[in-house]
């Protein structure tokens, strides 16, 4: 490969900083779904799919990021480059294989109505079907190789990587680029069947979208494997049509984006409800300074109607409107004694410069408490009355039956004796 030791260089730093990214990536999506029990148990089918084709990025990482230790150094092949280019073969294949398992679950939720432990019962299908079609693409790659003697292999030194190497260049194609695009297509239509038959039914994509989150994120998935694998396919075929000139930038972008495929996964499976409630913050805070330019618009209308140009009593401050404060309480000025016992005034401190709004409130100030003292007064001297009147036992309007003296007897003897009399006197008339 006609590249220079620091073109090299460059581009062995890219896969090595991707792979790493997307072991991160891949390792926190498999350690999140073992902590927190999301493999086993019924309606865990999504998060099981997530899970493999996270492990197969994560595996696929880490032999990209050990490609360079074993690339040989004089001969295209040897035993561990072969074996690390069929381990590539086979978890990169099978992880495009997963994301089609995604597209097949949402074809039957959506389209076909069907519930997720009605799915979860023919689980084991894909299985089948993704470890085996990715299992016997590699297996052939092992076996074309097998008794060969011309050193023409097919799996070995592939510049940047064990894989394919350029004597099997159709095998590119054959076994792993037209594999991987089908996929794609076939998740592409996918999608727009479901978005064709939600438009038709009008179906609530709020409850489906609740019941399986990976399908709101489904076409973040197709994007993922849209941008890993681009770069690769044309570099690829650029390769096979012209392989004595390579291009240095689509090198540059395939060493970077092929291993970069787990980190973006994870970005999908952790940061996308993230980033969905960001924009819906900036979204938020964006109407509300539309509605504050609104008011203000409206505001000055009204003014400019109704000739009021000048300025409010208001002072506007970060979008708030606070009125302006009270005056601040008068303080009294309290007087002292001299050596002599006089009374002395300082006349520096008494002097204060009052303007007249602040003279009537002082005048009013003390005319309330004045009023306040008046008021006090009567209602103590009130007080002292009632309490006289009442501790008088010779103050209510039979004290004259209660005094013992002549002349109550008197009267009190007098009224007994004559009205039995009288009562008598008239009995006898009424006789007569």
């Amino acid at each position: 490969m006609p590249f220079e030791e620091n073109e090299k260089n460059i581009i062995f730093t890219l896969i090595i900083l991707g792979s790493i990214l997307s072991i991160i990536g891949s390792g926190a999506i498999i350690l999140n779904t073992i902590l927190f029990n999301n493999f086993t148990g019924k309606n865990k089918i999504w998060n099981r799919i997530i899970f493999f084709l996270s492990l197969c990025d994560l595996c696929g990482s880490i032999d990209l990021l050990n490609g360079k230790n074993l690339i040989p150094e004089d001969a295209v092949y040897s035993g561990s480059c072969r074996f690390q280019g069929l381990r590539i073969q086979f978890f990169f294949i099978a992880s495009a294989l997963w994301t089609a398992a995604i597209a097949i679950n949402i074809f039957l939720v959506v389209v076909m109505n069907k519930e997720i432990y009605e799915i979860e019962r023919f689980e084991w299908i894909y299985h089948v079907f993704i470890w085996g079609i990715s299992l016997s693409t590699s297996l052939f790659l092992f076996f074309k190789d097998q008794g060969r003697t011309d050193n023409k292999w097919i799996v070995g030194n592939a510049t940047f990587w064990c894989w394919i190497t350029e004597n099997g260049s159709k095998y590119r194609l054959i076994l792993f680029f037209g594999p991987l695009w089908t996929v794609f297509f076939i998740n592409v239509l996918v999608f727009i069947i479901m978005k064709i038959v939600i438009k038709k039914r009008k179906i609530d994509t709020d409850q489906i979208y609740a019941k399986n989150s990976i399908a709101s994120r489904y076409h973040l998935y197709l994007l993922v494997l849209f941008i890993t694998w681009i770069w690769g396919t044309i570099n690829r075929i650029q390769n096979e049509i012209n392989s004595e000139n390579p291009k240095f930038p689509l090198f540059v972008l395939h060493a970077f984006f092929t291993p970069l495929q787990g980190f973006l996964n994870s970005i999908v499976y952790f940061w996308c409800t993230v980033f969905k409630h960001f924009f819906a913050l900036i979204k938020n805070i964006q109407k509300e300074q539309d509605d504050i330019k609104e008011r203000r618009r409206r505001r000055d209308n009204q003014r400019k109607e109704n000739g009021k140009h000048s300025s409010s009593n208001r002072d506007h401050f970060d979008n708030y409107y606070v009125y302006n404060p009270r005056p601040s309480p008068i303080h009294h000025h309290h007087s002292y004694r001299n050596k002599d016992n006089t009374r002395h005034f300082d006349s520096q401190k008494m002097k204060r410069h009052t303007s007249t709004k602040e003279k009537g409130i002082q005048e009013k100030t003390h005319s309330r408490e004045h009023g306040l003292l008046n008021k006090k007064k009567q209602n103590k001297k009130i007080n002292m009355k009632e309490k006289e009147v009442s501790e008088n036992r010779y103050s209510n309007e039979y004290q004259q039956y209660e005094k013992k003296n002549d002349e109550t007897l008197i009267s009190i003897s007098y009224s007994n004796s004559v009205t039995p009399m009288l009562n008598k006197n008239n009995n006898n008339e009424e006789t007569k």
